[in-house]
């Protein structure tokens, strides 16, 4: 079963379509080993959606932040630019490999129409994104995934934050998959970067489908028993 269209949160504000400004930056984080998956393919309509534009300028890279970075990088069928994508890692162990989380990131942003993205995927314990949480939308209650626009310039052009304790509990409580669970969560921030938002009953529809489009592609649309429901 796909995801509630009903649901709601607070990590979804931002600059584009539910992306903030001005992260903490991924690359002080301990990197993965990451390696290239197979291409994805585009699925049917995933071209640019309209009305995603990147902003005209960098925001929040600041000096001394840039680092080393394990990336990954595919040549996508139909298109001439590629996706580069990093993992970084602030729990452990590490309840997926890194080829997974790159392959949603990756699937997400061609069905997005955003293959050239590149992107920093960090994993992180639920203190830390709750932290986040209260900093960047002064909530302090617990959170699933937060993305980060980080316009044009060097570096990754978006990070996205995701909970694995939050995973973990909801795949516990709903029986289904921690596999499943954060790569819902990677796929959702993603979309958010490529323009999907999910504040209007219509928007959330649209984002409800491209996530059950994409989790189909990584072979997870039998996995689900339940309704996520969105913090």
């Amino acid at each position: 079963m796909c995801p509630d269209p009903g649901r709601a949160g607070h990590h979804r504000a931002g600059h584009r379509a539910g992306a903030l400004r001005h992260p903490p930056h991924a690359t002080h984080f301990r990197q993965g080993q990451a390696q290239s998956p197979g291409p994805v393919p585009v699925p049917p309509g995933g071209g640019r959606r309209r009305g995603c534009t990147r902003p005209a300028q960098q925001a929040g890279q600041g000096p001394g932040q840039e680092g080393p970075r394990q990336q990954g990088a595919w040549w996508v069928p139909g298109w001439r630019l590629r996706v580069t994508i990093s993992v970084a890692w602030d729990v452990e162990p590490r309840p997926l490999a890194d080829v997974d989380i790159q392959a949603a990131a990756h699937a997400a942003a061609v069905h997005g129409g955003q293959p050239e993205l590149e992107l920093a995927i960090v994993l992180v314990d639920e203190e830390f994104l709750c932290d986040l949480h209260l900093r960047f939308l002064d909530d302090p209650s617990s959170t699933d995934v937060i993305t980060f626009d980080l316009g044009e310039g060097p570096g990754p052009e978006g990070e996205v934050y995701v909970s694995v304790d939050r995973a973990r509990e909801v795949s516990t409580a709903r029986g289904t998959s921690l596999r499943r669970e954060l790569a819902l969560y990677v796929v959702h921030g993603v979309l958010h970067l490529c323009g999907f938002d999910d504040q209007t009953d219509r928007d959330r529809t649209e984002m409800r489908a491209a996530e059950c489009a994409v989790l189909g592609t990584l072979g997870y649309e039998n996995e689900s028993s339940g309704e996520h429901e969105w913090s």
